[in-house]
């Protein structure tokens, strides 16, 4: 975990958390369980459904502008590592019960909540322990830049305006996690099946309490509308009367309209802001984003970037605020990206996947997903396209599933020789 989160960059072109995980998966399998591993394997949907992803990304990214070695790389990075990720919680859940890989997870995650928040109120060394990790990685050109717009080096001071990042990649990273925590801290309270689960009281708050903060001073405005669109879809389906239920919501987000303003004036906070550069690039790129997708339906593969296209289609965007995006972002949108990776029936397969979720893991399941997935649509990240830390979770569920299946299978068993 540690790894996966804190030293996402480390290692070359081959993640050195991969190795590892791999090296846990096999221990694991040869040293203490093997029935873990078929278990895991067995009716595994996620399975076929990254092996069909793994065919169509490597087809779209030979036939575009990438090489065998590419596509290779990109298959370990993007499929088998969160299949490595998903079978390794499953076989340590299978080992020392889902509780405890739920309770690690939570504690990684809750450190880096905990250095954002230290990062928030202008602690200088959370940032220096953030540069010190970052020392270890490669990270790259733009996060380097990114370091020295955000922090003043002459004066050793946090700059007001910069997005706090905790330990993790970015502060869309963190986001991406506080989303997580906040999703399934809610799963474990409102679906039985996931009881095991379930934490204190005192631990709950303090989870939620830490990843609301850390949403905030991320500065992710989708993951603070995927938060509160979580208990406003929870409300909506367990009320009985629907009308009333929206009905309130209309009310609470004509509230929410009219103070806004009042507390973009009053807090210094990126996450209550609208109108800046980073808002109004989402439509240009959106529509870009379509337009390449009905160029070319099949996909471009891991390689091609949308960028490479945006001198082409710059005269039917050019009068658009915050067009010149297209030359210098990613498409900022989960659907658009798996569209743009493996093409409409990468995109169909993953609909599929997400229908498996549902009706394995449940409604409640999906549902906790809500901020994770909202947060998804205006960012790039996601489940089969670099989005890893959500297979951790994943992993949990259809450890939980396998076992009330078994459950169940002893209970028919019983009542059977009960009845003979």
């Amino acid at each position: 975990m540690v790894l996966s989160l804190y030293f996402i960059k480390l290692g070359g072109s081959l993640p050195i958390r991969t190795v590892y995980g791999l090296g846990l998966v096999t221990f694991i399998f040869l040293a203490v369980s093997q029935r873990s591993l078929f278990d895991f394997a067995k009716n595994n949907i996620v399975i076929g459904v990254a092996l069909m992803l793994a065919l169509m990304g490597c087809v779209a990214t030979l036939a575009g502008v990438g090489s065998v070695d590419d596509a290779v790389n990109y298959v370990i990075k993007w499929i088998v590592q969160p299949l490595i990720i998903m079978c390794l919680a499953y076989q340590v859940a299978y080992c020392l019960g889902p509780i405890k890989v739920f309770k690690v997870v939570l504690v990684v995650y809750g450190f880096t909540f905990f250095i954002a928040l230290l990062q928030g109120v202008e602690i200088s060394a959370a940032w220096e322990l953030k540069y010190l990790f970052n020392s270890f990685q490669d990270i790259g050109k733009e996060a380097r830049a990114l370091d020295e717009i955000e922090f003043d080096s002459s004066g050793g001071r946090f700059d007001d305006g910069a997005r706090a990042r905790g330990l993790s990649w970015s502060s869309v990273h963190l986001a991406y996690q506080a989303c997580l925590a906040i999703g399934f801290v809610f799963l474990s309270h409102v679906d039985p099946r996931y009881q095991p689960l379930r934490l204190g009281k005192p631990l709950t708050i303090l989870v939620l309490l830490l990843a609301f903060a850390a949403v905030l001073l991320s500065g992710t405005r989708s993951a603070l509308l995927g938060v509160f669109a979580l208990p406003l879809l929870y409300w909506l389906l367990v009320a009985r009367s629907k009308l009333l239920t929206l009905a309130i919501i209309s009310v609470v987000l004509v509230g929410v309209i009219y103070v806004l303003p009042i507390a973009q004036d009053t807090l210094n906070l990126r996450v209550l802001q609208a109108q800046d550069s980073s808002a109004t690039m989402r439509l240009p790129l959106y529509l870009f984003g379509l337009e390449l997708v009905a160029d070319q339906p099949w996909g471009y593969g891991w390689i091609d970037q949308s960028t490479s296209y945006a001198q082409q289609y710059w005269e039917r965007y050019k009068h658009m605020d915050g067009a010149e995006s297209i030359f210098l972002r990613g498409l900022h949108n989960y659907l658009l990206n798996v569209l743009w990776v493996y093409g409409v029936f990468g995109f169909l397969t993953i609909a599929c996947l997400f229908w498996y979720m549902r009706v394995s893991f449940g409604i409640w399941f999906l549902v906790a997903l809500v901020p994770y997935f909202v947060n998804s649509l205006f960012h790039n990240g996601g489940i089969f396209y670099g989005g890893n830390y959500i297979w951790v979770f994943i992993g949990i569920a259809k450890y939980l599933k396998d076992q009330r299946r078994v459950f169940q299978y002893k209970r028919v068993e019983l009542n059977h020789a009960v009845s003979v």
